[in-house]
């Protein structure tokens, strides 16, 4: 649950409150007899025709067989393995959904941010189409949550003792469609990015409303190299050969973005519901194309 804080008709801020989810301590407290655990790679996948089964060879030589495989490797990995099967497994490119993502930083006097206080908040556009971003306030639970540098823990204690706080700021926004592009040449993934023009423009829009909303004149940001943003997701539907995967799709399980038709700037959580609904229901890849 977030609290929604109107200050400004082009812009939706909500209060974030901070949830007490340790995914290690979920993690340790699982019955480890139930699984088997390898630390290896995968380095191909084939699939055995005449016995139905899927072979997993790894890096050490090892070679798994299954009939069901579960696949959530991550986009860029799961389209390498998946063309490990098959070399015509994609008839066409693959259009890679992310976005664009710049840092900030601005300073403002702890009295006036009393009513606003919180150590983090989100925030989209009104139409939530344009951007969407994350800013926390500099205190020692954010430098924990996010394992700053010392860096950090100077400036906070400094901030202190000059009476203000330090903002640290992230800003989202949506490329254009078939911006960034996947491909494949000579068994090597290639990846093809055009600029997106609108983001000055954005970045000028998102000064002008923060200005007028809490009086930020400072507010200084810097771009990061496309892909920073680490959210990526497709849809291989649109690009698969189905003459190929018809033979053995039913037995195939994509639990990752791999599969996914609607753009999130935050997609994490959606990602893991995503993951645990398909798994839980045997929710296979002909499935999912036949849906």
């Amino acid at each position: 649950n977030h609290t929604k804080i109107n200050i400004h008709k082009n812009i939706n801020i909500y209060k974030c409150f901070e949830q007490d989810i340790n995914l290690k301590k979920k993690f340790k407290s699982l019955d480890k007899k139930k699984f088997i655990i390898l630390n290896s790679t995968v380095e191909k996948i084939k699939f055995d025709i005449k016995n139905k089964i899927f072979k997993v060879y790894l890096v050490d030589q090892k070679i798994l067989k299954t009939k069901k495989l579960y696949l959530a490797a991550g986009v860029f990995s799961t389209l390498k393995l998946l063309r490990s099967i098959d070399k015509k497994i994609f008839l066409k490119d693959i259009e890679l959904t992310h976005s664009d993502m710049c840092y900030g930083i601005f300073l403002k006097k702890k009295k006036e941010i009393i009513k606003y206080i919180g150590n983090e908040f989100i925030y989209f556009s009104n139409n939530q189409k344009k951007f969407a971003g994350r800013f926390s306030i500099l205190n020692e639970k954010i430098i924990k949550k996010y394992n700053l540098n010392f860096f950090f823990y100077v400036l906070n204690k400094l901030s202190d003792l000059l009476g203000i706080k330090i903002f640290l700021l992230n800003i989202l926004f949506k490329r254009p469609k078939r911006s960034t592009m996947i491909y494949f040449k000579n068994d090597i993934m290639k990846i093809k990015v055009n600029n997106n023009k609108k983001s000055k423009y954005i970045l000028n829009d998102l000064r002008k409303i923060f200005y007028k909303s809490l009086n930020i004149k400072n507010l200084i940001f810097k771009p990061t190299p496309v892909g920073s943003d680490f959210h990526y997701s497709c849809d291989i539907k649109k690009s698969l050969n189905t003459v190929i995967i018809r033979k053995f799709y039913q037995n195939l399980f994509i639990l990752d973005s791999s599969i996914n038709v609607k753009h999130k700037y935050f997609p994490t959580f959606q990602t893991i519901y995503t993951a645990f609904y398909r798994a839980k229901n045997n929710i296979s890849l002909k499935e999912i194309i036949k849906r």
